[in-house]
């Protein structure tokens, strides 16, 4: 799913907003062997900006970004389950100019900021052992 939205605040001011968002999921179940897993993966990104105009030869987008990804894969058949668990989500704040001093050149610079949270792998496995009691007298 995809969404846009932009708003004119002044004749110098624009601000945008945009996102993403998207899930798939795999699954596999055999009912000779009862075994079945579920693989499910996916995307969410979201993004404000806000342009500004100095001039008509300098500009400014100042933006807000944020991603997740992550990925998963669990698997089960009778007693047993693993799970593992993968991800990265991003926070990033910009900052870009540009400047077009004469017609023929155009200067760009500014600032960006990214905090990466990554979850390499993290795993989960579970086994349930059944006793069966005989009682004898």
């Amino acid at each position: 799913m995809n969404a846009k939205i932009n708003y004119q605040l002044s004749d110098k001011d624009r601000l945008f907003l945009s996102g993403y968002f998207g899930r798939d999921v795999f699954n596999f179940k055999s009912a000779d062997t009862g075994f079945k897993f579920r693989i499910p993966w996916g995307n969410a990104t979201a993004v404000l900006r806000w342009n500004h105009l100095f001039s008509d030869k300098l500009f400014v987008n100042t933006s807000i970004i944020f991603s997740d990804y992550n990925f998963a894969f669990n698997a089960k058949q009778e007693s047993f389950s693993f799970n593992i668990f993968s991800g990265i989500r991003d926070y990033n704040a910009k900052i870009d100019f540009s400047w077009f001093p004469i017609i023929t050149h155009n200067v760009k610079f500014g600032v960006n900021y990214t905090y990466h949270r990554f979850t390499p792998t993290s795993a989960e496995v579970q086994v349930r052992i059944q006793q069966n009691l005989i009682w004898v007298e």
